[in-house]
């Protein structure tokens, strides 16, 4: 099972537990062993990665992605914040995961992933200057004579050596034609070095060969991995051992796009690409023929672009050897936010340059840019394959110069620093920054969907709602002499996205990476399942293509867990839910309420415009129900001023009837995107938990436009997309979107592969597992340690089986009953504050006997918003009126 991730959590980074020294070198050569997952958890026969979803908070999640909330999973985030201090340890945070679990993520998420590409060379590897190859060639040739062995060698490790040496002539010879020369050598032997990793599973694996672009010897600075094996029917227990590489690269360089290694087996190399949709690989070529020589100087001469880095981000490393990114983006990005960059030196915008060393830039198109240094690492997914998101706070640059450390702050308004430091600093030469921030989330979106970014532009001014700045995908340097990109058009010549070979070639024994990998021993040759992989055929399933993307929001949320007080969280939930109630007016529905889509404000945020002090008149084609919801809930927001909780992330949306229809101003029924194939094969393991989606372990992660649903039964109802189980493919689909921890008790006691509509008050009964997780998991101040019953009410909401999580559902709204009396009382054997105030008392046994009395008379499919959101908002009311 491929592992879970959490969505955008915006606030303070978790720090896990240590990461473990790696035993010393005689202990170990290296961290290669766990048998196959082949028949555990019914993972083997999954033909996709299991998409998670947002906010789960299990081991795959631990094992995924690095968040900033607390709740978050046991993964090291790679914000400077995170580096320099521990937080306490979270409720219901699982054990770190172990290799074997992260094995069993890989073996999942490339499930018919792997492809080759008899023209990998000539798709990937072709240079523009020809001439210039050949003088490398010439150039290396004489080095490379005698250094690679006529013969077969008895033992891996005499390969290390002569293999090294070849790389480096090569790369030397590239470098010198480039002007490049006198650099050290690229590769070294890794396989007895210690590797910095910020993450425990990672921690300890070391490749054969590496390619570090820079002094320090971690992850962070990895080019490219080279893995070595004595047999050429070893190449799939080196494939394997290669992708858990690359997913150490991806997990330690947020600007990583894709990422080349290569695997030797005897003298066979094999390339190999990894990217948001898979892999890709090459033919084997002998290392010591002219074939191997051509396309491995190719690959040398790539550019930083080409090598699979975001030329948009710059890096350079502190004092303590770690990197710091900064990101630059277009001025118009900041359209109606250029005073925070009114400060700002003419040399912090303009045309991208990079300080960070040996970087080689790509020559792409000089646009006027603003430069942002990256500040917190709010979200990084691990995965490989999906769509990777990864949620950055990010600060302007006024000045250039010295680093400072990011999380020096002013202490009365902590996510800003004073005009006093910046002059100070810029008196000693020192960087700059602003006073204001700003999210940028980028993601590799399914291009047969919606972009989030069209879903949040029609949301400015909303109430309770994150506020949209800019999206776009990502352009690339053009390589088609009729780019239309300069006119404002697109191109796909520079549309950043992964190829979508047709003609790539499959072999049946590596469809997938079910191998065991036995444990390394010093004295003996490591000995692996010999399986012939040079059998290929067409392949016919499609490999799916992902388009990168960005997101730029004005609002900066924190964790619901950081508010000050029980009245701001409460305060902050109602806000969501209004901002909820005015979605669903417009046709749209969230599916996915969960503690990391609803964020606190805990500083005033400056709104271009506030459309609820506007009181628009409904549009004339809305369905008559939603007018009347639209005039009740416009009532109850003229007497509000700014909300402080904001309603975020819509990766999971659907549009909902005729309002839904027109919500992208397209007449007729709305148009529903299809979901790739990655979205829907999928089978839920029997004893792993997923979290729904990221973009990935059953799931629809990613299912934002699957199906047109109702927010209420009509006489018209009707759906106007069929998803593809419906259609008669033959798999076993799991239909159910959102958190399982958040999800409404109807849904998550669907077994898998049955249809259902989702329907308003299921996400409105999600807000009411969200108060409850976020009460019984606070934390007093005095900290005294949780009690039993606020860490068996908290599994019963995080449990490894949906099956389970449903039973203990039911049995909390139970408790609703008469009066809430058991409730009650299960709140105060919490024993935190939070849990204990008659507010929280209030609310949740109001809203549990009212969702509990709805969907036991299976009578929600008769409500419209008019009548239930009036109730639950004065449930909500009601209680904080008891502050």
């Amino acid at each position: 099972m491929p592992a879970s991730s959490r969505p955008i959590v915006y606030g303070t980074p978790v720090v896990p537990n240590p990461v473990p020294s790696t035993p010393a070198r005689s202990q170990k050569r290296k961290t290669r062993s766990f048998t196959s997952t082949k028949d555990s958890h019914g993972i083997a026969n999954t033909t996709t990665p299991y998409r998670v979803s947002s906010g789960q908070r299990n081991k795959e999640g631990a094992g995924n992605a690095s968040t900033s909330s607390r709740l978050g999973t046991s993964s090291k985030s790679t914000s400077d914040a995170a580096h320099a201090a521990s937080l306490a340890t979270p409720l219901a945070v699982p054990d770190p995961p172990k290799q074997l679990e992260m094995d069993e993520f890989l073996e999942a998420e490339m499930q018919g992933a792997i492809f080759c590409d008899p023209k990998f060379v000539d798709n990937f590897l072709s240079p523009s200057d020809a001439s210039k190859l050949d003088r490398i060639l010439s150039s290396a040739e004489s080095d490379l004579d005698g250094v690679v062995p006529t013969g077969p060698v008895g033992r891996e490790k005499d390969i290390y050596v002569p293999l090294c040496r070849t790389l480096n002539i090569i790369k030397r010879a590239v470098d010198e034609e480039s002007g490049r020369g006198g650099q050290p050598p690229a590769f070294v032997d890794a396989h007895l070095l210690d590797i910095g990793s910020h993450f425990t599973d990672i921690a300890g694996i070391q490749p054969d060969l590496l390619w570090y672009d820079g002094p320090a010897r971690h992850w962070e600075t990895v080019r490219m991995p080279v893995e070595v094996k004595l047999k050429t029917t070893y190449l799939k227990a080196g494939m394997k051992q290669l992708t858990r590489y690359a997913r150490a690269v991806f997990a330690h360089q947020l600007h990583r796009r894709h990422l080349y290694g290569m695997v030797v087996c005897q003298w066979d190399a094999t390339i190999v690409r990894f990217d948001r949709s898979g892999i890709l690989y090459s033919e084997p070529m002998d290392v010591r023929l002219e074939d191997f020589r051509r396309a491995f100087a190719e690959l040398m001469m790539l550019d930083d672009e080409g090598a699979g880095f975001d030329t948009a981000f710059t890096t350079r490393f502190r004092d303590d050897g770690r990197l710091e990114y900064y990101v630059d983006l277009p001025e118009g990005a900041f359209a109606g936010h250029e005073d925070a960059f009114a400060e700002a030196e003419t040399d912090a915008a303009g045309p991208s340059t990079s300080p960070a060393g040996p970087s080689r830039r790509s020559t792409s198109r000089v646009r006027q840019t603003r430069r942002l240094k990256v500040v917190r690492v709010l979200c990084h997914r691990k995965t490989i394959r999906g769509r990777a998101t990864t949620v950055l706070r990010v600060r302007p640059v006024l000045r250039r110069g010295r680093s400072v450390p990011s999380d020096i702050t002013d202490k009365k308004y902590p996510n800003t620093r004073s005009k006093t430091k910046q002059r100070r600093n810029s008196d000693r030469g020192e960087e700059v920054l602003g006073t204001r921030d700003f999210v940028l989330k980028l993601m590799w979106r399914d291009p047969n969907k919606r972009a989030e970014g069209e879903v949040m532009e029609r949301m400015v001014g909303v109430y309770g709602v994150g506020q949209y700045m800019w999206h776009s995908d990502v352009y690339k340097a053009c390589s088609l002499p009729n780019c239309t990109r300069s006119v404002g058009g697109s191109c796909g010549g520079c549309l950043d996205r992964t190829p979508d070979r047709g003609r790539v070639k499959v072999s049946p024994n590596m469809m997938d990476l079910n191998i065991a990998i036995p444990e390394a021993k010093d004295d003996e040759e490591p000995q692996y399942e010999e399986i012939g992989t040079d059998n290929l055929v067409d392949a016919y399933d499609q490999r799916a293509s992902r388009t990168y993307c960005r997101l730029l929001m004005s609002t900066v949320g924190s964790p619901l867990c950081s508010a000050d007080n029980v009245h701001d969280l409460l305060r902050a939930i109602l806000d969501a839910i209004l901002g909820y109630w005015k979605l669903l007016n417009m046709g749209l529905l969230h599916r996915d309420i969960s503690d990391g889509n609803v964020l606190l404000l805990k500083e005033p945020h400056k709104y271009r415009k506030r459309l609820w002090q506007e009181s628009p008149a409904p549009p004339s084609h809305a369905d008559p129900e939603l007018i009347q919801s639209e005039l009740l809930l416009q009532e109850e927001l003229r007497r509000l001023g700014d909300p402080i909780g904001i309603l975020n992330d819509f990766d999971l949306f659907a549009l909902h009837g005729p309002m839904g229809a027109s919500f992208f101003g397209e007449p007729g029924p709305a148009a529903q995107n299809r979901d790739s194939e990655e979205e829907w094969d999928s089978v839920e393991p029997e004893s792993k938990r997923r979290k729904i989606d990221p973009g990935r372990v059953v799931s629809p992660s990613d299912s934002s436009d699957r199906d047109q649903v109702k927010p209420m039964k009509r006489k018209d109802s009707t759906r106007t997309g069929i998803s593809k189980a419906d259609k008669g493919v033959n798999r076993n689909i799991d239909f159910r979107t959102g958190t399982p921890s958040f999800m409404s008790t109807r849904i998550i006691k669907l077994g898998v592969g049955v249809p259902y509509e989702h329907h308003f008050t299921d996400d409105l009964e999600s807000f009411f597992w969200l108060i409850l997780w976020c009460v019984v998991e606070h934390v007093d101040e005095d900290g005294i340690e949780p009690t039993q019953m606020a860490r068996d009410t908290l599994h019963q909401l995080d449990r490894q089986s949906l099956r389970d999580i449903g039973v203990g559902k039911g049995e909390l709204l139970s408790q609703c009953l008469s009066k809430g009396r058991k409730f009650k009382k299960t709140l105060h054997q919490c024993g935190n504050s939070w849990a204990k105030d008659p507010a929280v008392a209030h609310i949740l046994v109001e809203l549990g006997a009212f969702f509990l009395d709805l969907f036991s008379s299976e009578s929600f499919m008769e409500c419209n918003p008019s009548e239930v959101f009036p109730n639950i908002v004065n449930i909500v009311k009601e209680g904080l009126a008891l502050k």
